[in-house]
């Protein structure tokens, strides 16, 4: 019966104006976090060579370098100068093979077209790779080699070579499956091994082997007057550090500086939701505050009717419960209506990502965008309730 006398005393035009400012702060708000909060996680998954904070460097290769003039590679005083640096958390040199490998693949009749090419293999410490798995450690007596490789060689094959010659296109769960063989030739030797692709690193450009089996290799099959030291793995505290562009321009040093623009866009990006957050909390707290306007505009209309209420015996927590379940209504729906708008926009939002960027973001709504709402609700309940009730008080005194 209370809530059918103040339903009556609504003013349409107050509470359709409130509802919209409401809505459309609470949308953007849901739908800043949400992308957000996926821009961050595809931030630690992106493929890229800066990535958690890891990058590679590289001499950049001149005109001299193709006539065998100019060395390419790392002195010990280089090394020891960027170990130095206060960006450097820890760093490696990646080992290269000092022989000459050939990878085969035989299957007369299969699927795949038989081939043989020419490889390169390098090794890096564990603690720079970024598979985890058990089958990556090597002893001399393990029947098959484990080899990663970069994620860009199959899109290569996949999306290159396979629709070219009209060969299958192969997923990575099919090549982890198939045997390669490895033929090493060096020092007047030669050895076959098998191999098996154990993992695609989407941090590393290179063919990774296990650091014992290189190291075993090279000193049977390898020329002991070559030393690589032409890349580095850096470890970082922080990859968009401004210094560490500086530095490598400085040196001349070489990495994939589209992907460090990749990083500096999705700081940007971050930087502009969150202007977007802070934008969006003005405009809910200012409907907020309209909506408790409405809420006193509604109680001073009825102020004989709570008078009467009160002479019938009606208590202030009673009215007062009754006038907030009103509005809490309203908020409630509104902020239902936000999370399906919310909802909808993510839907075109991931898939132009998808077709687009060809990035995946997460279909679901994070949690962090129902407890933002759950705790707006709550706090909108509370206000309302105080202003609510000191409000029927005076009315009452």
């Amino acid at each position: 019966m209370i809530q059918k006398i103040f339903a009556y005393k609504k003013n349409k035009s107050a509470i359709w104006l409130a509802s919209i400012g409401t809505i459309v702060g609470l949308s953007i708000l849901f739908l800043s976090i949400q992308l957000y909060v996926d821009i961050k996680s595809i931030s630690s998954q992106s493929n890229n060579l800066i990535h958690n904070d890891y990058f590679v460097i590289k001499k950049n290769v001149s005109e001299l370098s193709s006539f065998g003039i100019n060395n390419n590679s790392f002195s010990n005083q280089e090394l020891e100068a960027i170990a130095n640096k206060y960006f450097v958390k820890s760093m490696a040199v990646f080992q290269g093979c000092r022989y000459k490998v050939f990878v085969q693949l035989s299957e007369k009749g299969g699927a795949f077209p038989e081939f043989s090419t020419l490889a390169y293999f390098e090794s890096i410490p564990d603690k720079f790779i970024d598979i985890k798995t058990n089958s990556w450690p090597w002893s001399n007596s393990d029947s098959l080699v484990p080899i990663i490789l970069p994620s860009t060689y199959l899109d290569a094959y996949n999306f290159g070579i396979a629709l070219s010659m009209g060969t299958p296109q192969i997923s990575k769960k099919l090549l982890s499956t198939i045997p390669f063989k490895l033929i090493i030739e060096g020092n007047q030797k030669r050895k076959i091994y098998y191999s098996k692709v154990i993992g695609f690193s989407d941090r590393i450009n290179s063919i990774l082997v296990p650091n014992a089996f290189l190291s075993y290799t090279n000193k049977i099959y390898g020329n002991s007057k070559i030393s690589h030291k032409s890349q580095l793995i850096i470890e970082t505290n922080n990859a968009q550090d401004p210094e560490i562009a500086k530095f490598l321009k400085k040196h001349n040093y070489q990495t994939n500086q589209e992907l460090i623009k990749e990083n500096k866009i999705q700081e940007l990006l971050k930087s502009g939701l969150s202007y977007q957050l802070f934008i969006s909390l003005i405009i809910i707290f200012q409907s907020i505050l309209l909506l408790i306007f409405y809420n006193r505009i509604l109680i001073n209309k009825s102020k004989d009717e709570i008078k009467t209420l009160l002479m019938l015996g009606y208590t202030i927590n009673s009215i007062s419960k009754s006038i907030n379940i009103i509005i809490t209504k309203y908020y409630l729906i509104m902020v239902l209506i936000s999370c399906g708008i919310v909802f909808t926009f993510k839907k075109y939002i991931n898939y132009w990502f998808l077709t687009e960027k060809q990035i995946e973001l997460p279909t679901n709504i994070n949690a962090y965008t129902f407890i933002t709402g759950l705790l707006f609700v709550l706090l909108f309940i509370f206000i309302n309730s105080i202003t609510t009730k000191k409000r029927i008080t005076q009315i009452a005194c």
